[in-house]
């Protein structure tokens, strides 16, 4: 689980607004994780589940490719704990240098996969 606080780069004219969001993170050891946060960007809130694929190096670096975005991380060599930085922000068909001031530290809180409840469906 972690916590971001950051600035979204919105465009020339607007700028920075502030992002925040809780999330939680499943990865299930094969490449493949599924994040669910709550965010606020400018004050719009939401909780979406985003799944995503992630590549862990022997050196404990590793990148998350989501649908809109890449993340690297440096993973602690336990596993109990990763860092990680916003790179990249998926434009058309490819990935450019992202703008945005987005961080933080994830800690392990269980070592079983997770599954996620959507509380939009409606079953």
């Amino acid at each position: 689980m972690f916590n971001v606080s950051g600035n979204l780069f919105i465009s020339d004219d607007e700028g920075y607004a502030p992002e925040a969001y809780a999330a939680l993170i499943s990865y299930d050891g094969n490449g493949n994780l599924l994040l669910k946060k709550t965010s606020s960007i400018n004050g719009v809130w939401e909780t979406p589940i985003t799944e995503a694929t992630y590549q862990i190096q022997s050196d404990c670096s590793g990148l998350a490719v989501y649908p809109t975005a890449k993340y690297r991380y440096y993973v602690a060599p336990n596993g109990d704990s990763l860092t990680f930085v916003k790179i990249s922000n998926k434009e058309g068909e490819s990935f450019v240098q992202s703008p945005d001031m987005i961080s933080g530290t994830a800690n392990r809180v269980s070592k079983r996969q997770i599954q996620f409840i959507d509380e939009s469906d409606p079953q």
